[in-house]
């Protein structure tokens, strides 16, 4: 409830920054048109072509992200698992096969 409450809040503060940038970006397009409207075109098709890009990468990104984070949880899992075998073959196996004093063992 408090995470909606600040998305709330910071929705409603940035709204009317949001309202003037879309305002200047619209007047500026169709200031734009006026001049030239081969090249309002061609400035709204690589705006698009850019955000359709940019929003694929994003894609991929958290997609690799996604992967990337189970791949480093099951490294960790397995540098866990191995130490813990390792300190146990230590302290169990090594003092069958060689003789090793107590205060080593508890060292």
């Amino acid at each position: 409830m408090i995470d909606d409450v600040n998305a709330i809040t910071y929705a409603l503060s940035s709204f009317p920054s949001v309202c003037a940038n879309v305002m200047v970006l619209a007047c500026g397009l169709l200031y734009l048109a006026y001049l030239s409207p081969i090249l309002a075109g061609a400035t709204i098709l690589m705006a698009g072509l850019g955000v359709t890009m940019f929003l694929g990468g994003i894609r991929a990104g958290n997609h690799s992200l996604i992967r990337g984070q189970s791949i480093q949880g099951f490294a960790h899992s397995w540098g866990r698992l191995f130490l813990f075998i390792g300190i146990g073959l230590l302290l169990f196996v090594w003092p069958l096969l060689w003789p090793v004093s107590t205060a080593t063992l508890t060292g």
